[in-house]
């Protein structure tokens, strides 16, 4: 399946928009798309879960992939961003540029539907430039 046909979403709604506690999977990708892995990165409580780079980032390196979404599930039904979910975003934004894969959404999920981070335009750009710029201001290179 690739992550742009229609079954995509209700899929991933199905797999985790029940669950009783808080989860975050990462969806790996090949160049063309196709789902190659889909992996549980963090298992939380029933209103938190952490997200850390590292732990998308070790398996998207492992396998090769040429991208990934993160999907998130909220017990609650509630269909909005944490705050805390809008700094795992920046992060993997970040840490995506840097290991040159591609971040192509942060979907959260309920048994009552999604929003998605893409379709929100919320997905921060991260020019390659101005990491660099970043680092030489604060490194001595």
């Amino acid at each position: 399946m690739k992550i742009t046909s229609d079954e995509f979403i209700p899929w991933m709604i199905e797999v985790g928009g029940r669950r009783p506690q808080e989860e975050a999977w990462a969806v790996y990708v090949d160049t063309q798309l196709v789902i190659r892995h889909v992996k549980c990165i963090a298992k939380g409580t029933l209103d938190a879960v952490v997200i850390h780079p590292r732990d998308v980032f070790r398996h998207a390196i492992a396998m090769n992939a040429y991208g990934f979404i993160i999907v998130h599930n909220h017990p609650s039904g509630r269909l909005v961003f944490s705050q805390m979910d809008l700094e795992v975003l920046r992060k993997l934004a970040v840490c995506a540029a840097i290991v040159q894969i591609h971040l192509f959404d942060f979907l959260v999920v309920s048994a009552d539907g999604y929003i998605s981070a893409f379709e929100r335009k919320m997905v921060p750009e991260i020019q390659w430039q101005n990491l660099l710029d970043l680092w030489t201001k604060h490194v001595n290179l």
